[in-house]
């Protein structure tokens, strides 16, 4: 949007209207708080983390950030934002 895309908006719109929303259960913020303390992630990020994590194996986490690497047991699948890739649908 600082770039002048007037398409932004609407892809974004698009991208959270298929998107689940996904509750914290005590279990998830206990385990965010030990992935904050032991890995140095910031609290929003360690939320999502532990959120995935309790999703199971079969959840991949997507992200451009490669922060998210040093999480034992959570599958990260780092994008290159920079190039503009996109995620298949």
């Amino acid at each position: 949007m600082r770039a002048g895309d007037k398409t932004a908006p609407a892809a974004h719109d698009t991208f959270f209207e298929r998107t689940p929303i996904v509750e914290f259960s005590a279990e998830v913020v206990t385990l965010a708080t030990a992935i904050r303390a032991s890995k140095g992630l910031k609290t929003p990020d360690a939320l999502q983390a532990a959120r995935a994590l309790s999703l199971g194996a079969a959840c991949t986490f997507i992200t451009g950030d490669t922060g998210f690497a040093c999480v034992p047991g959570l599958n990260v699948r780092i994008i290159s934002v920079a190039s503009g890739a996109a995620l298949p649908e």
